[in-house]
């Protein structure tokens, strides 16, 4: 398909086949990260590929539209929708943010400052989570619980939900929660619950 140029942080793409962007072929281009919010998406026939930032370090992550195992796919059992599972937790800032250490799958790890947890009773049992990353649209949760690896994946679920409201409050409605890509492909680099 072409070669890839790291240069500093910039990563160029040169194409060698026929590659497209937004339909259009291209040459050459400097290639935009996911973590930049729009990632520049290259195609070329069914595949397509985008430039992704791991701990400074880039990745490109591939996906192919007639892989084997997307076509044979036939879903995921899942649990009912269980209304208890909605639960409104309660954001409790720390009085200072502490750091916290978010493990992933390779073994790496990143250190984020968290600026306080949500605090929540489910079943007459308290439950404290804090956020792997926070922004204006949305919170992103990573978590596990003592169904992993029994009942539901090992390494845990995703959760993405609104911030606090303006009492302090969050819903996390866990039957939002979802399995993240690493249980579909080894390739991915999903985050751990810590």
């Amino acid at each position: 398909m072409g070669d890839l140029v790291i240069d500093g942080k910039q990563v160029r793409f040169i194409a060698a086949a026929q590659v497209t962007l937004g339909g259009e072929a291209i040459g050459e281009i400097e290639l935009a990260a996911d973590n930049t919010g729009e990632p520049t998406v290259l195609h070329s026939g069914s595949v397509s590929f985008y430039l992704i930032r791991r701990h400074g370090r880039p990745y490109l992550r591939v996906k192919d539209a007639s892989a084997e195992l997307l076509q044979t796919f036939e879903g995921i059992d899942r649990w009912p929708v269980d209304e208890s599972w909605k639960v409104v937790a309660t954001w409790e800032l720390y009085k200072t943010p502490q750091k916290r250490s978010f493990p992933n799958v390779l073994g790496q790890a990143t250190e984020t400052e968290v600026a306080g947890e949500a605090r929540f009773t489910h079943d007459g049992q308290e439950f404290a989570l804090y956020p792997n990353s926070t922004s204006d649209d949305s919170w992103f949760w990573v978590f596990g619980d003592a169904t992993n690896g029994m009942e539901s994946y090992g390494a845990g679920r995703f959760l993405y939900t609104d911030g606090p409201d303006t009492n302090g409050h969050i819903v996390l409605d866990f039957n939002r929660s979802y399995n993240p890509p690493c249980v579909f492909t080894p390739y991915a680099t999903c985050p751990l619950p810590s």
